[in-house]
């Protein structure tokens, strides 16, 4: 038998003069008439559509609609066994927790368990947005087929209140980026994914995703490449000093830091996470010598050390880089400068910089070497795009591919030191290349 009584919400202004959504339900009469009722017993209009559902659910009439064939049964919504979760919230609240189920299963399928940046950005999704919103939704909800359509006019309205500092003025809220609403839908997918495998619903629905419309970097010029990074201790210091005196004598720390950011390609996380041992130094047979960049790990952000981004058991994306001369002119400058020669380089207060300090320090540098700002996106992940722009004018496509950390179905994933050390001696004849990175223009005094 079909469903007689139909769900409908509105929003209704309550007595203080808030909107709040209520839920009602609709019949055809036996006049051929639509016939429209609040969701709850006497003439109440309830707020949770879980209680409308149950409500409606125990009226139990026959499907009556005049001129039309009764509709054949709808299959239920799910298969549940007895004991088994009732509501999205009951389930939820069991996902992407440290010791959850279903991450131990993942990690003995993967061969490896998912990062902790992974898991913590879908339990915050789950618990800032999905079981705030849908938390009190019966699984029966899930199996309506209007619910990917509801799913996407609520990611279409969020709103997120900006960071602000304690004690500053609340700012309005502003729409949550694509990006963010995509991120919602994966969550969301993957929780009803598991939802499926309890036999809570018999089908996962299909959202539509949303265009990313991040803007991309820009990139730095030859003018603004020398401006940033003079070989003159005292010029870079000054540079790259906070004007305020924060921070003293850490200009020369931050200078170093950005320059082999920027003439090696690197992400943040992987920058953050240089350490001595990376560095290598070979004198070729002609008593030239050849400076590389083993590029194997990153820094997380709870400043932990990460495999690399997209790394697999069976790839690690691990790559090797060669530094041009003049790189390891400015990086020399700042190991000499400091007593620790092992683990890692960069340390601000002792600690490894973070990834908003690194964002701050860049944006400062900028400022002090009176880069134009205006109308350009220039993150530290900026760093990366001139990188690669400018070097694939110098190297063909596939040694930039392999550089970069990139992949491609013609190019063989590189695994372990030796191999890696191997590949910067093959690449040493390539050093004059490398060291265009900083073009030809003269330094500006």
């Amino acid at each position: 038998m079909g469903t007689k009584y139909h769900l409908f919400s509105r929003d209704r202004t309550g007595k203080d003069g808030k909107i709040v959504r209520r839920w009602y339900y609709w019949y055809w009469g036996e006049d051929g008439v639509r016939i429209k009722k609040a969701a709850g017993p006497n003439g109440s209009a309830p707020l949770l559509k879980r209680e409308a559902q149950d409500y409606i659910d125990q009226l139990d009439a026959p499907l009556v609609m005049p001129g039309l064939i009764p509709a054949l049964s709808s299959p239920p919504a799910s298969f549940a066994p007895y004991g088994a979760p009732r509501t999205f919230k009951a389930f939820a609240d069991t996902l992407y927790l440290p010791d959850s189920q279903h991450l131990k299963r993942k990690a003995l399928t993967d061969g490896e368990p998912i990062s902790e940046d992974t898991r913590t950005g879908h339990r915050s999704r789950l618990k800032n947005y999905l079981i705030p919103k849908w938390g009190e939704c019966s699984w029966a909800t899930f199996a309506e087929p209007g619910f990917p359509d509801d799913f996407t006019d609520w990611l279409v309205d969020l709103e997120r209140i900006p960071k602000h500092k304690e004690g500053t003025r609340v700012p309005d809220p502003v729409p949550i980026s694509n990006s963010t609403r995509n991120s919602l839908i994966e969550t969301m997918t993957i929780s009803l994914r598991e939802a499926k495998r309890a036999r809570l619903i018999l089908q996962v629905p299909e959202f539509e995703r949303f265009n990313r419309l991040s803007r991309h970097q820009d990139t730095l010029t030859n003018e603004e490449l020398i401006k940033l990074f003079p070989e003159d201790p005292d010029k870079l210091k000054k540079i790259w000093q906070l004007e305020d005196g924060r921070d003293l004598n850490t200009g020369l720390l931050f200078g170093a830091m950005c320059c082999l950011g920027v003439s090696a390609g690197l992400r943040s996380g992987e920058l953050r996470a240089v350490s001595a041992d990376q560095i290598i130094r070979t004198r070729q047979p002609d008593g030239a010598m050849t400076y590389g960049l083993i590029v194997d790990r990153a820094l997380n952000r709870n400043n932990e050390i990460a495999g690399l981004k997209k790394a697999n058991k069976e790839d690690l994306r691990v790559r090797v880089v060669v530094l041009s001369d003049k790189t390891m002119r400015i990086l020399d400058m700042y190991l000499t400068s400091i007593k620790h020669k092992e683990g890692l380089l960069f340390l601000h207060r002792g600690q490894p910089v973070r990834k908003e300090n690194l964002g701050r320090r860049w944006a400062g540098g900028l400022k002090q070497a009176k880069i134009p700002l205006k109308g350009r996106r220039l993150t530290p992940h900026a760093m990366r795009y001139t990188y690669n722009t400018r070097m694939r004018m110098l190297l063909s496509e596939q040694v930039l591919q392999e550089v970069v950390g990139h992949r491609s179905d013609a190019m063989t994933a590189l695994y372990d030191r030796p191999h890696l050390v191997e590949r910067l001696k093959q690449l040493s004849d390539q050093q004059g290349a490398f060291n265009k990175f900083w073009g030809e223009v003269k330094a500006i005094t």
